[in-house]
């Protein structure tokens, strides 16, 4: 079996101060080839112990460029072990090699047009600036992928059954990892690196990352880059999202109410809580709040998702109790308009709340793995989207015109997300059939 190892030359290159990687690959123990990769890296960014890259911890320009390097040395990797296998271990030359590289290189600077890593890069700079973290996370996705497959992605080529290919990668990827660490595959992450474990994803994560896949070919076919759309041969399925569970307005009063003097740090969470259940916006726009946002008893914010508005900014009025709040933890040493903490630890205080002052009523789930509906207690499902539908949900029992709340909440006219709360409640049967005496 082939063997390559990787190793840094001596000899810097003047022009830009870096070192070439070399390639020893070793075939059967008979043959050794010396091989010049044409990547380069600085010196200080070589692990010679483990003959990688050394990507810095802090996100930056640099680490981008390092972990781009990074990637295309797996793939040539991957590309020349290839040729070996397909010419034979005892009929693979040296030459043949050599070939392999060149070509690689070649490739990259003749079709970088019409790469979908490259083409998928464009597209977020240009239409998805208000979901950037989303599609960059599929992009890193599309990136570990061919890697995976060992091959690069073209726009021209992709056929429906890379995209098969591409979302059984994406149910499979979660099982590369164990107790937080990876134990399969450590190569894809080293190349394109992830600060968390990959967790299992359910039906609507996948669907939501082929549909915006579809749309980025749809935008693709749009401004003439490719006239190839696998998409055409693959249904994308929606996931059932089952009706939204949300707290009554009893159960907010209860919470409120509720005596955490023993647990000051949980009161300021619950109170941040209720403020976002008041006026419905999303977590990643709650925490961008600062008190410029706050202007004359209303809210004013930016959306995040701005494609879903009619407008670009949303105006909510704030209730006494939300007003109330704000009053409560108002400091000028802080910019933002409350105390906020991580996403991550304000989900936990959620839950851990809503424990505490028992409110486990138990609601209708859809199990974003198996899409079966099954019952949970409230407090174990609650999270911060849940404010949001707190509002909507609340709002919805009480306004006939849906138009209203969505002129609040961010949702565009029509919109299915939105329609989702319209339940025919016995409530409101009651209070139709009313008007007969």
């Amino acid at each position: 079996m082939a063997t390559i190892k990787l190793t840094l030359s001596n000899k810097v290159r003047q022009s830009t101060e870096d070192n070439e990687i070399l390639l020893r690959i070793s075939i059967c123990r008979e043959k050794i080839y010396r091989l010049h990769s044409g990547l380069y890296v600085k010196q200080g960014n070589w692990d010679a112990p483990k003959s990688k890259i050394r990507l810095p911890r802090v996100h930056s320009i640099e680490r981008n460029e390092l972990a781009k390097t990074s990637t295309l040395l797996s793939q040539l990797c991957i590309n020349l072990q290839e040729e070996i296998t397909m010419q034979g271990e005892k009929s693979i030359t040296k030459e043949a090699l050599e070939k392999v590289i060149s070509k690689f290189h070649h490739k990259e600077e003749t079709v970088d047009k019409m790469v979908i890593v490259g083409t998928f890069e464009d597209f977020i700079k240009k239409e998805r600036a208000g979901r950037i973290n989303h599609e960059r996370s599929i992009l890193r996705m599309i990136k570990r992928f061919e890697l995976y497959r060992g091959a690069t992605w073209y726009l021209d080529d992709a056929t429906d059954n890379d995209l098969y290919d591409f979302e059984t990668f994406l149910k499979v990827e979660h099982t590369f990892f164990k107790d937080g660490k990876c134990i399969k595959h450590k190569e894809l992450y080293e190349a394109v690196p992830e600060i968390r474990a990959v967790k299992q994803r359910g039906g609507n994560g996948i669907y939501a990352i082929m549909n915006s896949f579809k749309t980025f070919y749809n935008w693709c076919e749009k401004k003439g880059k490719t006239k190839n759309n696998p998409f055409r041969n693959f249904p994308v399925k929606e996931c059932p999202y089952g009706t939204p569970y949300y707290m009554s307005l009893e159960e907010l009063d209860k919470l409120y109410e509720f005596d955490f003097h023993d647990k000051p740090e949980l009161a300021i969470q619950r109170d941040i809580f209720i403020f976002q259940s008041n006026i419905g916006c999303r977590i990643s726009d709650l925490m961008k709040l600062t008190y410029d946002n706050y202007i004359n008893g209303y809210i004013e914010y930016v959306a995040t998702k701005k494609s879903k508005v009619d407008s670009s900014t949303l105006r909510i009025p704030v209730s006494p109790r939300g007003q109330a709040i704000i009053e409560r933890y108002k400091d000028g040493k802080r910019k933002s308009l409350l105390p906020f903490i991580s996403k991550q630890k304000y989900n936990e205080a959620i839950k851990k709340m809503l424990r505490i002052a028992c409110i486990d009523r138990m609601v209708t789930i859809t199990n974003k793995t198996t899409r079966k509906e099954e019952q949970q207690p409230i407090c174990d499902v609650a999270s911060s989207h849940m404010a949001r539908r707190n509002f909507i949900g609340n709002l919805y029992e009480k306004v006939k015109d849906p138009n209203i709340i969505g002129s609040m909440s961010g949702h565009a006219p029509n919109s299915k997300a939105l329609s989702r709360y319209r339940t025919i409640t016995d409530k409101i049967k009651e209070e139709v059939t009313s008007i007969f005496k």
